[in-house]
């Protein structure tokens, strides 16, 4: 079965990326409510998911395998997939917003295998 909190779409209770952020009540709050907003999106892109690769599955193993079938349900995961990764960028982008400048830069700190040229990782290096 498609879990979309084992495939990373969801959170309990926060995005990975806020572990040990002192947040305050008002952004907490507002965490919520983005999360919360996102949850349908993610449940209905992830029962997409989960149904075509189930007919995927029953297509691999039936007297009636069609190309022409698995394509589609290839695609269905596929777009179904793509729309879980916009709906997760766009709620953790909408969270990022509310942090300060300080918890950004705590975000920048932790971030693992930084290169030289690399700065806060959005856009090109001045």
């Amino acid at each position: 079965d498609f879990d979309f909190h084992e495939h990373g779409w969801g959170w309990s209770p926060h995005p990975a990326f806020l572990e040990g952020l002192k947040l305050t009540d008002e952004q907490e709050d507002k965490v919520f409510a983005i999360l919360h907003a996102a949850a349908p999106a993610l449940r209905e892109q992830a029962k997409i998911a989960r149904k075509a690769q189930e007919e995927l599955r029953e297509l691999g193993t039936s007297a009636q395998y069609d190309d022409a079938r698995a394509k589609a349900f290839t695609d269905a995961a596929g777009k179904a997939e793509s729309q879980l990764a916009l709906v997760h960028i766009r709620a953790e982008h909408e969270i990022y917003s509310i942090l300060t400048a300080e918890q950004r830069a705590q975000l920048v700190d932790r971030r693992p295998n930084r290169g030289p040229h690399e700065h806060d990782g959005h856009g090109p290096n001045p």
